[in-house]
């Protein structure tokens, strides 16, 4: 914490308070940051780009300087996320910082970003598909113009048929994982005056993979799944089919794009148990009665579902599914559930778990290719873990 006075006299800065609406102005060059008293959040503004909502730290307070004659109120706030803003590259190492910049020019460019896990319980997306979502763009933003450590992106929506602009950074509100820029959705509803619908994944909506769609799936569904397990419903769980949607009238065209289905919601078999609610009888029951909403001229091409937290194997039914044990064609499969003639072929099958009630989210996969020896053969390969 220190006080905002301060780095007016170290960094050459302009602070003004705005009595108005408690807010504190630091202004340096053509960036312009907003501290709000109490909140834990900030705003910046970079010439005409404008980011709302960065991470503080820690709350903008007043505080009493008693030592002072008379007694004075001083603002005081977390340094380094500040320092970042303004462009100065800040490395810690405690008790000390090291603060360069923010000249760029003589610095090596990164080529390889790190990955920086977001907080945990919270429930996040797939940035550009939801950038697609809305009409939008996004264009990677030079590391000239922003921390070297981390990359910025310009991203434009269109909302009520007004485009709306801001400049987002790797690390505040967006993150890498995995290979995809995933977002917090609390924060790109803020950022961009989404709605709900408009700033989450939802059945039928485009994606370009089978494993993007089951991601989605997990990435909008498992918090839920946990919340009820934690709430008392300890075998819940949540299944959606993912679908390949094939355009043309060639029956050999490739799939334009990959979707997953209306969720339902089941309950967990048990070994030498009843057959129950469990989510792979709503997939029988949706192979032989499509789904409402289904587009014309799509397959099943695998099944999302989330698992109660900690249970991060896969179940004897997960695997006689991706090894074809419900078609038609097969003999009686083993596992839990008995031969039921569906015509269901072998199709992946992804699973995704929270490890405990509060840790990492995992998704995995399952399919025909995994060996039966092995720790795959049980836990399936991981394809995102947060």
């Amino acid at each position: 914490m220190t006080e905002t006075i301060r780095i007016q006299d170290v960094l050459g800065c302009t602070v003004d308070w705005v009595e108005a609406t408690q807010e504190v102005v630091v202004t340096k060059g053509n960036t312009r940051l907003t501290f709000k008293i109490g909140s834990d959040r900030f705003d910046r503004v970079v010439g005409s780009f404008e980011t709302n909502g960065i991470e503080l730290g820690g709350p903008a307070r007043l505080v009493l300087d008693e030592a002072a004659q008379p007694p004075r109120r001083i603002t005081v706030i977390p340094l380094i996320a500040p320092l970042r803003a303004l462009g100065y590259i800040v490395l810690t190492a405690p008790p000390s910082l090291r603060i360069f910049g923010p000249s760029y020019e003589t610095m090596e460019p990164t080529l390889q970003l790190p990955e920086i896990p977001p907080p945990r319980n919270t429930t996040y997306v797939i940035l550009r598909y939801i950038v697609a979502k809305n009409n939008g763009r996004m264009a990677r933003i030079p590391p000239l113009y922003t921390h070297p450590d981390r990359e910025s992106y310009g991203i434009a929506m269109v909302v009520n048929g007004v485009e709306r602009s801001r400049t987002l950074t790797i690390g505040e509100g967006i993150f890498w994982q995995n290979g995809h820029i995933i977002a917090e959705r609390s924060f790109i509803e803020a950022q961009f005056g989404l709605t709900r619908s408009r700033a989450t994944h939802e059945a039928w909506d485009r994606f370009d993979s089978r494993n993007d769609a089951a991601l989605a799936f997990s990435l909008i569904w498992t918090p839920v799944a946990t919340a009820a397990n934690i709430a008392g419903l300890r075998n819940f769980e949540v299944g959606a089919i993912i679908y390949g949607v094939m355009t043309g009238w060639n029956p050999f065209s490739p799939n334009s794009h990959f979707t997953f289905g209306n969720v339902w919601f089941g309950g967990v078999i048990f070994d030498g148990g009843p057959l129950g609610a469990n989510v792979i009888v709503g997939l029988v029951h949706r192979h032989l009665i499509a789904e409402r909403g289904r587009p014309f001229r799509s397959s099943i091409l695998g099944l999302a579902h989330t698992h109660p937290y900690s249970g991060t194997a896969f179940s004897p039914a997960d695997r006689d599914l991706a090894h074809g044990r419900f078609d038609l064609l097969s003999l009686p499969g083993g596992g839990v559930i008995p031969f039921i003639p569906s015509g269901i072929s072998a199709m992946p099958v992804f699973m995704s778990v929270h490890e405990t009630r509060t840790g990492p989210l995992i998704v995995s996969r399952f399919d025909n290719t995994m060996p039966r020896t092995g720790r795959d053969y049980r836990y399936g390969r991981e394809i995102f873990r947060r």
